[in-house]
């Protein structure tokens, strides 16, 4: 029946670029992808940041325009080691800046704070530049912003990043020089006028504590943090959050340089190689379903003045309704986004992408729920039925057997079931009889108490 069908939507965006603007046929096409791997969510949405990249890569391909980031920045953050206690974030931070030049081809700096000058206006110059050097357009562009250190929550304030453990912002500073202390959440707001995608790590305690709305309606924004809200974690070293970070980036651009993968797949590696994990990735946009994904950038690419992407004049919502299909195979994505790409192609519309929003698996409607339910009652009121017949004649047969073996006392005589049915009364010298309304017609015997 139609209504015990499960259905699954594919909502599908096709981008119409204006007239004018430039196809981006001028560059180089890549290779093939292979196998996306899951994530760490539920079976269905677990799937949906892997198909997504296999789709954004399998399309962008077929219709010749960059499936990559045309630019990738990104700003490495921590202490000063005088003020860095106990921790020796350094040598992780310059790892992780040297991955990403090295390997990723990202555009990398690194801001070391210090007290001598205030660290809040550091942390703001710094994010101030990242922004005004690195910003474009979303889906082009790139800003990913790491911090290492202390961390702690200040209630109605967000996240604090500190230099030292037990640093009260809220107590007046005596010693010399200025506190050692910035508010995250404040140095952050430059980066909500970008227009570029954002990517936040943060390796500290209470790291989750900066969470709030970040959105636009088409730029990411995702997050990365090593602890939620007022939680502690591990300290640089081999079960350190950004060490599992490393371990699991250069995994990944090792095995397929060329293949994208999202910053949700990322997390669910770095929760298998570590134990005791409390880390988190939570998207911060809240309003578009588009993942950031990850790759090597194409030399030529990085290498060259970064270009702009063809506006968007229109946009086109499709949806794909499957009859019996609740989850699609990387060979069926695949081969739906080839056909898809090529069909718009030849097309000649000027479309610039097509992106995948969602794949949802449909549930069953309360109505379509509770008339299941109620066939489920009835088949089991049929089977009930069916056996009741055998298993009174069963128990009268076991009575009578039971009634043979076992002899009667005259003073307490054995009322068959047969005359269970009968109504029965006792009169004053302990004899009982039929009752005057009993019609069942059969006789029952004078018995004596």
């Amino acid at each position: 029946m139609a209504q015990e069908q499960m259905e699954a939507d594919i909502h599908a965006h096709v981008l119409f670029t204006k007239p004018e603007s430039k196809h981006a046929t001028e560059f180089t096409k890549p290779t093939d992808p292979d196998e996306s791997l899951g994530s760490e969510l539920s079976e269905t949405e677990s799937r949906n940041p892997c198909m997504q990249a296999l789709w954004e890569e399998t399309t962008c391909k077929e219709l010749e325009v960059p499936y990559k980031y045309q630019n990738v920045a990104a700003l490495i953050i921590h202490w000063a080691k005088h003020l860095d206690e106990g921790l020796e974030c350094k040598e992780e931070s310059e790892e992780l800046h040297q991955l990403f030049q090295a390997h990723f081809k990202f555009k990398s700096k690194i801001l070391e704070l210090h007290n001598e000058k205030p660290p809040q206006r550091q942390l703001r110059h710094a994010l101030d530049a990242l922004a005004l050097e690195h910003d474009g357009t979303c889906r082009s562009n790139l800003l990913i912003v790491y911090y290492s250190g202390h961390g702690m929550t200040i209630p109605g304030q967000g996240l604090y990043i500190t230099g030292e453990e037990r640093h009260d912002p809220e107590k007046p500073w005596r010693k010399s020089k200025f506190p050692p202390h910035a508010s995250w959440n404040d140095a952050e707001e430059v980066l909500k006028e970008s227009s570029a995608d954002i990517l936040t790590i943060i390796d500290s305690c209470s790291a989750g504590s900066i969470w709030k709305d970040g959105g636009q309606e088409d730029r990411s924004w995702e997050v990365l943090a090593a602890s939620s809200s007022e939680r502690p974690t591990a300290i640089p070293g081999p079960e350190s959050f950004t060490r599992a970070l490393i371990d699991c980036l250069k995994a990944r651009i090792t095995a397929q340089p060329d293949e994208l993968f999202t910053v949700c797949q990322l997390h669910h590696d770095m929760v298998k190689s570590r134990k005791n994990t409390g880390s988190v990735y939570q998207p911060r946009h809240g309003i578009n379903n588009r993942y950031i994904k990850l790759a090597r950038l194409d030399s030529k690419i990085a290498d060259a003045a970064p270009s702009r992407c063809a506006e968007e004049a229109a946009s086109l919502t499709l949806r794909f309704s499957f009859r019996d299909k609740t989850a699609l195979s990387n060979d069926e994505v695949r081969k739906l986004a080839e056909k898809m790409a090529q069909g718009a192609s030849s097309a000649e519309l000027g479309i610039n992408k097509i992106d995948w929003v969602e794949f949802k698996r449909k549930d069953p409607s309360p109505v379509a729920h509770f008339q299941r339910l109620c066939r489920g009652v009835i088949i089991a009121q049929r089977l009930w039925r069916q056996e009741k017949p055998q298993s009174c004649r069963k128990r009268r047969q076991d009575e009578d057997a039971d009634q043979q073996e076992r002899p009667q006392s005259p003073k307490r005589p054995r009322v068959d079931s047969r005359f269970t049915s009968t109504q029965l009364q006792v009169d004053a010298f302990g004899h009982i009889s039929p009752s005057p309304s009993n019609k069942s017609g059969r006789e029952t015997p004078d018995l004596t108490l």
